[in-house]
């Protein structure tokens, strides 16, 4: 699952002290990006109004907001904060 790999990416990436090179940051990027699109596909078929009742209560169950906001989002500006100014290219790219 995307969400377990930017994780895991976050915690390796906290322990260690070597920059990442800029492939590395495109991986990074298009693995948060297709995070979000994860979350936000898994919750948009959650809110949809065809869905059943238990479709509906997943995103709920799941905590898909807060999920996306922790893991998605911050996560990575979290990742780009801690290595600042060396980051700063991407934060504005």
């Amino acid at each position: 699952m995307v969400e377990s790999k930017a994780i895991e990416f976050y915690q390796q990436y906290v322990e260690s002290r070597e920059d990442l090179s800029a492939p590395q940051w495109r991986a990074l990027i298009a693995l948060h990006r297709t995070l979000l699109q994860e979350h936000h596909d898994f919750y948009l078929a959650s809110l949809h109004p065809s869905a059943s009742a238990p479709v509906k209560q997943l995103a709920e169950k799941y905590s898909m907001p807060t999920r996306m906001w922790r893991y998605g989002i911050h996560l990575f500006l979290d990742m780009l904060y801690r290595r600042l100014p060396d980051t700063l290219e991407h934060m504005t790219t």
